[in-house]
């Protein structure tokens, strides 16, 4: 009855990476052997609980939206996605004021992104974002006011 009584003992590969000394193997006693080694669960970085996550959330959300019924407003219509269609609409949509904020943001943008920055064109269309619609958050201005010396105006446009 004792010979075929299974014991448990240490792992007999104890420098093998997928088994430490306290992973426990069984043995049977018996002529045949059974050895049973545990593999190490993994455990999943955040970023991959992260994803797992969002693609939990993404497939429910699947079926919530319904073009020409989900839009927020009510008779709202959906924008086709595309970028040059939808910046005219929003242009047509808009006052002369807003029209002129958009298109300004736009240049001091642009003046920052060709070659040399800008600095001169970007605070002159800043400038006139800021006069149209004091209240605008825009950090790229504050920034362009840094670079240009004038640090106490940046900081009070960064914070």
């Amino acid at each position: 009855a004792d010979l075929c009584k299974p014991t448990i003992h240490h792992s007999i590969f104890p420098s093998s990476p997928l088994h430490s000394p306290h992973t426990p193997t069984v043995t049977s006693t018996t002529t045949s052997t059974l050895v049973l080694h545990a593999t190490p669960k993994k455990t999943p970085s955040e970023s991959e609980k992260g994803r797992r996550e969002e693609e939990k959330r993404r497939l429910e959300r699947v079926k919530d939206v319904i073009i020409g019924q989900t839009s927020a407003k009510p008779d709202a219509k959906d924008l086709e996605l595309d970028p040059i269609k939808t910046a005219r609409d929003l242009l047509e949509a808009g006052t002369t004021a807003e029209n002129r904020v958009y298109l300004e943001t736009e240049r001091g943008m642009a003046a920052l992104r060709r070659g040399g920055l800008n600095l001169e064109e970007a605070n002159e269309a800043f400038g006139i974002v800021y006069a149209l619609k004091p209240e605008v958050y825009l950090w790229q201005f504050g920034m362009v006011l840094y670079y240009r010396g004038e640090y106490q105006r940046g900081m009070e446009i960064l914070e």
